[in-house]
């Protein structure tokens, strides 16, 4: 029997190393055809040096996984442990959450979607209408002036926006 636990052992390593190197060739298929198409609809230079910037900083920041789709092919308990394990402390720190059941929370955890946004890259502007609330896990988030280019201030890990905007289904301000 320790023979064959050393086998699963084995073979679960070795199926581990492989998948991640599939990883690899799916993520660097997903830039080639990207890069490829942005050539093939004469996207302007500066902007496909854009495109490759944002899959470089992806791939330091994920290593070609995707988030949801790892945790997807966990069990459903152990997908939502993973998950409140991810997202509870960034939950617990807004306001609005915070005294709520742990079953409201495991739903917010149940519908959180890691994305990633390059530097300098606008993740909403005034007046579009609320349909998500963001939490930062990870960086700096400047809030600009109307004219796009004063900054009032910064969001940093912790921080998050849009709460407003969700309850409300309004237009940000």
């Amino acid at each position: 029997p320790q023979g064959h636990v050393l086998y699963a052992y084995l073979f679960a390593s070795f199926t581990s190393l492989a998948g991640s190197s599939d990883v690899a060739a799916a993520f660097r298929t997903t830039v080639e055809q990207t890069l490829r198409y942005t050539e093939y609809r004469s996207i302007p230079r500066g902007l496909r040096r854009r495109v490759r910037l944002y899959f470089s900083h992806k791939w330091q920041r994920t290593r070609g996984f995707v988030e949801s789709a790892v945790i997807d092919e966990l069990p459903r308990g152990l997908g939502m442990d993973v998950r409140l394990e991810l997202y509870r402390d960034l939950m617990e720190k807004v306001p609005l959450f915070q005294g709520v059941e742990e079953s409201f929370v495991r739903q917010l955890v149940k519908l959180a979607v890691l994305e990633f946004y390059m530097p300098n890259e606008y993740i909403l502007r005034k007046d579009d209408i609320g349909k998500e609330m963001f939490l930062i896990q990870e960086g700096t988030v400047n809030v600009l002036a109307d004219d796009e280019q004063t900054a009032l201030f910064d969001l940093s890990r912790g921080a998050f926006f849009g709460e407003v905007a969700l309850v409300l289904s309004e237009r940000r301000i």
